[in-house]
């Protein structure tokens, strides 16, 4: 029996705050999403060198070039954030419920609407006090996107546990002795309780500000992998079982 493995989609930048760290899970992207990474990227390097020079000398001149990178920052940030989840959506529609994807839909409408209204703003302060504003927000956004994953997660090893118990019921059948059966059933159902731990800590996490879901989300992933670990030796063990009977 071949091993399978199951692969999160999961691509994840530290986009919320108003300038944060970089942070991304190597995964194959398509390139749209990347120029805009790579655009995003310059634009927060141009951002942080203009607001240096304007901190050190404060002459109108630098405050105009303060201006038109901190609006490119936001500008390519939004455009980020656009991507990224038409990029999501893509991948998980065909697995999550109509109901997540439209929540996740509705982020992209509201993305578009606060590409306007940065576009609107004619001066550094206004900029921002409208990115205090939307640092506001983005935590409700971050929550929804690391729910919807999680729930993308769980699915896919929740199919995974149903060809597991398959192989396993088709087994039974034709071994005589089935001492190795209490073990699968063991791993199965501890995959299944370690699902319903991260699901319930991504779901009653308390979300404030940039980054809380964050933290949820790292733990979350800590019940995710257990589940996976304990799939993985279950298939393994199914192997073995087959083996014998070659």
């Amino acid at each position: 029996m071949e091993k399978k493995s199951l692969i999160f989609i999961i691509v994840l930048y530290s986009i919320f705050g108003l300038i944060g760290p970089i942070w991304a899970q190597e995964v194959e992207l398509e390139s749209r999403y990347v120029l805009s990474r790579d655009f995003y990227l310059e634009a927060d390097d141009n951002y942080a060198s203009s607001k240096e020079a304007y901190l050190n000398q404060q002459t109108l001149e630098r405050k105009n070039i303060l201006f038109r990178s901190l609006k490119s920052f936001l500008y390519a940030r939004n455009k980020l954030q656009r991507d990224y989840l038409g990029f999501l959506i893509n991948e998980i529609e065909n697995t999550l419920g109509k109901e997540s994807i439209d929540k996740l839909r509705s982020w992209l409408i509201w993305l578009s609407q606060e590409e306007d209204e940065i576009n609107q703003q004619q001066s550094v302060e206004d900029l921002y006090n409208i990115s205090y504003q939307l640092r506001e927000i983005y935590p409700e956004m971050e929550a929804d996107i690391y729910l919807q994953l999680a729930n993308y997660a769980v699915i896919n090893q929740r199919k995974v546990i149903e060809e597991l118990t398959f192989i396993r019921d088709r087994l039974k059948l034709l071994t005589v002795n089935n001492n190795w059966e209490e073990e699968v059933n063991q791993k199965i159902k501890s995959a299944e309780a370690n699902q319903d731990l991260g699901l319930e800590t991504i779901k009653e996490a308390r979300i404030r500000r940039p980054g809380d879901a964050k933290k949820a989300w790292d733990s979350t992933v800590v019940y995710l992998n257990r589940s996976q670990e304990d799939l993985d030796v279950t298939f393994d063990y199914l192997d073995e079982v087959i083996k014998r009977l070659e």
